[in-house]
């Protein structure tokens, strides 16, 4: 059985793919720089997919809201419990220093 790539083959493939991901890097710097070049940046995605996440600290916010209901039903059920997680982590940490300072 031959061999389907060689050396010298391995090598051109590597080389035009060094120079492709250059071209690419090249293009989206500038892109990149000007995106975040205000002081204030979210990213519209972010406002839309998150801001219903706020229910699981109060599950009576946002009541009979179909935007809410629906950003809620089309999250993937690991994003839904990684900020889960990290809203219960954020929230223990919070009680926990809040306790500390009573005493």
């Amino acid at each position: 059985m031959a061999k389907l790539l060689s050396f010298e083959s391995a090598g051109k493939y590597q080389t035009w793919l060094g120079l492709s991901l250059a071209i690419a890097l090249l293009y989206s710097l500038p892109a990149l720089q000007q995106a975040f070049a205000a002081e204030y940046i979210v990213q519209d995605d972010a406002r839309q997919h998150v801001f219903w996440m706020q229910r699981f600290s109060d599950a009576a916010l946002f009541p009979h809201d179909l935007l809410a209901d629906y950003f809620q039903s089309v999250a993937p059920w690991g994003y839904k419990t990684l900020y889960f997680w990290q809203l219960s982590w954020v929230y223990r940490r919070c009680c926990l220093i809040d306790c500390c300072l009573l005493f």
